[in-house]
């Protein structure tokens, strides 16, 4: 946001902000409210995360080269941890 201080520089800071707020939270949510003694492999979860780095380091050029990148990388941290939330309540 400090390189482009503009209305729009700080809706596309918001906009990454929330999006990494929300892989956080809704991940350590779900793995907070299951319970390890029947959860098929807690580390699932983690595993589940690895595209963390590829979601990081496009975050500087999300709006620009990396926009892909990003997108991909948020839709797969979605995907996989519903995947694994699914999978452990039906165990």
């Amino acid at each position: 946001m400090l390189a482009h201080f503009t209305p729009l520089g700080v809706l596309q800071t918001a906009i990454l902000f929330f999006a990494v707020w929300s892989v956080w939270i809704y991940t350590s949510w779900i793995t907070d409210s299951l319970d390890p003694e029947r959860t098929p492999d807690p580390g699932d979860a983690v595993r589940s995360d690895d595209r963390g780095p590829v979601l990081s380091t496009s975050i500087p050029k999300a709006f620009e080269s990396r926009g892909l990148a990003f997108a991909l990388a948020f839709v797969g941290m979605q995907v996989g941890r519903s995947v694994f939330t699914v999978a452990s309540i039906q165990v």
